[in-house]
């Protein structure tokens, strides 16, 4: 636990913890945190970079696989359904 804490703490410390970030600062990072094996940290991430870009099919479909990794599956499907209502 006290591991995960310390990873949490350096995701704060990156540039996410500045009021400003962008989409491209959001979905880089979940990037990065899929890419170390932390799903959870990486949906949280894709989430915010959706909050900016709510259409984005490369964000939701990176969320949807965070989501699974994560053992969100419904949150996983609803996020692939979006990328099917926005490109059918």
């Amino acid at each position: 636990m006290a591991g995960l804490m310390i990873l949490f703490m350096g995701f704060q410390s990156t540039s996410l913890a500045a009021t400003s970030c962008s989409f491209s600062d959001y979905k880089n990072q979940g990037d990065q945190w899929m890419s170390s094996g932390h799903s959870r940290l990486a949906v949280e991430a894709y989430s915010k970079a959706l909050e900016i870009q709510p259409d984005s099919e490369s964000a939701l479909f990176n969320l949807a696989i965070a989501c699974y990794h994560s053992g969100h599956l419904r949150q996983s499907l609803q996020a692939l359904q979006k990328i099917v209502q926005l490109n059918p």
